[in-house]
């Protein structure tokens, strides 16, 4: 059925090239609207279920007042040849200079709440900042003020509070208003000025997202190009395996453009995995044809021949991959979801393209004149032919040897996953020396770091006396953890009037009114802020949000009062449970899908689970390195266990497809061994080749984690074909033999 199938598209393709290639092309004009379409997400809050407490949590807190997420401009003396340059960050004219910085920040859309020690000062003074200079170094040489002022008084914060971050578009409309007003605030000679914070880093993540799509992809094209190049030696041949991918490309970037499916910190990467996927099909399909142009087949013929036998392989092969991408569809987080949908979609796009348009291009191209001619005599392809020949015979005469050798290579993978480290941060997926991770670190140099954990307390007035006494209490426990560099509450606001709790809500109503810091207008919720210094772990969220909790359980609360707990360490403590859950579905579900397909295709459990072989000795080893190498796996590399089963499985089906050919022509199973690991073998190692160069193209990218993505993926498409090419021969050799000896005895 599938050959008669592919016999039909054989057809097709050779008597009506120029239409399928002009349907391609309207096809692709279609997809171009689409890419207009495209969008970026940057914010981590989008990524994962938005069903979770701590995303819920942070909606409320941005409903009720106004943005949780925080932006800081550091404001730092440095030298200076002015002899006018100012030398203390208390001088006046820097304390005007944040003035006017200030009162420029609260006229913007997104922002809520400016905060910085002119406040203070202010405060002090009588809403006037004094110009005696000597007066204010003493006043702000206080100890209460180094949470905003460094202990060599050489720099201070300016902190503001926004909703920015929960759109890419507003964080970068923010992040141009405050660079203009940072410029427009008149800083004096020797002071310069920084801007972090979560909305810049959403700005700067949104900027290396539409970077990255375009430069991996841009790369993995140039690599690509030069695998296929030194595969025959022949441009014309490396630019015909390649144009149908750049087709497959094309309609999975307009499709997600239609289908809304945005940008991220995965999906951008999607153009330069379709290249490094697809490409495989095309190469085989190509080979194929060149080998049956080589036994002396017309161009009808080797098409036919290259669709209906190859193709029914890559059929197979096309299914395996794809349930392994649409298991991540199974995923709860979105950015898992969308990354299985536009995977599955280029997958589809691109064997399409292979088997549809490729041999219609051929066909046109050899009407016009001898398109392989040569191809046979030259190209790194024949080297690798030879090399897996004589690795054939090896295989085929020391199997029990080679067995040997992939037993101690498993069992060191064991020690490094061991040292497998799991971590998710902003900071890890942009580049050190972008200046707003700069000056996130000179922040946390001199003022102990800016992340921040809040804990909402919801009550039918916050302002009861009872409510505060609570607050009180929890405040002063979390203050005394280690991390902690600060807390504040509405409390501080009470006890800065009374130097105490008033036992009267009047009392404490006269303080706390609509519009005071922390509080919602309806006095339903307040807040409970702490501000962290500590080095971003996935190891030190847990332990902080679970040191959190404990502190909020150890507390009474008074009846009806409620405390919620929003930051991104608890986000990451939140999300652990649901990592380990997502890796455990979608690994499942795509291994056993893809093991079934295989098995489908077989009609042989034993010839079905041995193609998934190489992918589970990929995996280990994978894995092995990752430890042993320092990569550690975050939420983007959710889906690379079912990733490597739906790609690596493809080597494994090939050779024991191509096996089970070759065996038929000829019955001693060492030339069988030898012939299929020769001859498929050859086409495997130009697209194992050719996919590895697409993924590393993922290191061009400025951001660290898409590197590490792009470094784990080509090295388990190496495994996978390593394994396919060396366990899997050894496998049906020994079975085959085990199998002949039987009979021997039976007779």
């Amino acid at each position: 059925m599938l050959k008669r199938v592919l016999g039909g598209v054989a057809t097709l393709t050779v008597r009506y090239p120029a239409i399928v290639i002009l349907v391609c092309l309207l096809l692709t004009i279609v997809a171009a609207n689409g890419v207009t379409l495209l969008s970026t997400e940057s914010n981590m809050e989008k990524w994962v279920p938005q069903d979770m407490m701590f995303v819920q949590t942070g909606k409320l807190i941005r409903s009720e007042f106004g943005g949780s997420d925080l932006g800081v401009v550091l404001v730092k003396v440095v030298p200076s040849d002015d002899p006018q340059a100012v030398q203390d960050i208390r001088d006046p004219l820097v304390l005007e200079a944040i003035e006017r910085l200030e009162q420029r920040l609260r006229t913007e859309e997104h922002v809520y709440r400016v905060f910085s020690v002119v406040d203070a000062v202010k405060a002090a003074f009588g809403g006037e900042i004094p110009r005696d200079g000597e007066l204010l170094r003493t006043f702000l040489s206080d100890e209460s003020f180094r949470d905003l002022i460094s202990k060599d008084f050489g720099a201070t914060i300016v902190m503001f509070w926004t909703d920015a971050g929960v759109s890419d578009v507003a964080a970068g409309e923010l992040q141009r208003c405050v660079e203009e007003d940072i410029s427009q605030a008149s800083f004096p000679s020797g002071v310069e000025v920084y801007l972090t914070g979560l909305p810049s880093m959403i700005y700067e993540i949104s900027k290396l997202i539409n970077e990255v799509n375009k430069q991996t992809s841009t790369v993995s094209l140039l690599f690509i190009f030069i695998i296929l190049v030194s595969a025959y030696l022949s441009v014309r041949l490396g630019i015909l395996q390649l144009l149908p991918m750049v087709f497959g490309v094309s309609w999975t970037l307009g499709s997600m453009g239609y289908l809304r499916i945005p940008l991220n910190i995965v999906t951008a990467t999607v153009s330069s995995l379709t290249l490094g996927v697809g490409i495989g099909y095309a190469i085989h399909i190509l080979g194929r044809y060149v080998e049956e142009r080589e036994r002396g087949l017309n161009v009808e013929d080797a098409i036919h021949i290259s669709l209906t036998e190859t193709g029914a392989a890559l059929t197979a092969a096309m299914g395996t991959t794809l349930a392994g991408f649409a298991s991540m569809l199974a995923g709860s987080s979105p950015i898992v979801r969308q990354l299985g949908a536009s995977l599955s979609l280029g997958l589809i796009y691109s064997f399409l393209a292979a088997i549809i348009l490729l041999p219609s291009v051929i066909y046109v191209l050899e009407r016009r004149g001898s398109l392989v001619k040569g191809a046979e005599a030259k190209g790194v392809v024949k080297l690798a032919e030879r090399l897996l020949y004589t690795l054939g015979g090896f295989e085929a005469r020391r199997p029990y040897v080679v067995a040997v050798l992939l037993i101690a290579l498993t069992l060191a993978s064991f020690y490094g996953m061991s040292m497998l480290k799991i971590e998710e941060s902003y900071e890890r997926m942009m580049p050190s020396d972008l200046p707003v991770i700069q000056a996130y670190h000179k922040v946390e140099d001199e003022f102990g770091g800016i992340d921040t954990m809040m804990i909402l307390v919801e009550a039918e007035d916050v302002r009861d006396p009872e409510v505060l006494k609570a607050m009180d209490a929890l405040q002063k426990r979390i203050a005394t953890e280690k991390w902690v560099v600060e807390v504040t509450s509405p409390v501080d606001a009470v006890k800065r009037v009374y130097g105490y709790i008033p036992s009267s809500k009047e009392d404490v109503a006269a303080v706390l009114h609509p519009g005071s810091a922390d509080v919602s207008e309806d006095f339903r919720y307040a807040l409970i802020t702490a501000r962290l210094s500590y080095p971003r772990s996935r190891e030190r969220d847990i332990d902080i949000s679970e040191r959190f909790l404990e502190a909020m359980s150890a507390v009474p609360l008074p009846e009806g009062v409620e405390l919620r707990i929003y930051g991104d360490p608890y986000g990451t403590y939140e999300m652990e449970p649901l990592r380990q859950e997502n890796l455990r579905k979608i690994s499942t579900i795509g291994v056993t899908l893809v093991a079934l397909i295989a098995v489908f295709y077989f009609k042989s459990p034993f010839k079905g689970l041995l193609s998934l072989t190489p992918v589970v000795l990929a995996t280990l080893w994978t894995f092995g390195m990752m430890g042993l190498a320092g990569i550690p796996f975050g939420m983007h590399m959710t889906g690379v266990i079912a990733m490597t089963a739906g790609l690596g499985i493809d080597f494994g089906i090939h050779i024991t497809h191509r096996y089970g050919e070759e065996l038929r022509r000829s019955p001693d199973v060492s030339t069988a061994v030898q012939r299929a690991v020769a001859g498929v073998g050859r086409e495997l190692w130009a697209a194992a080749a050719a996919t590895i160069a697409g993924f590393l193209a993922l290191l061009s990218a400025r951001i660290p984690m898409i590197g590490d993505l792009g470094i784990v993926l080509a090295t388990a498409i190496f495994f996978c074909f390593f394994a396919a090419v060396v366990f899997v021969p050894t496998v049906l050799v020994l079975t085959e033999r085990r199998k002949r000896e039987k009979e021997v005895v039976r007779k």
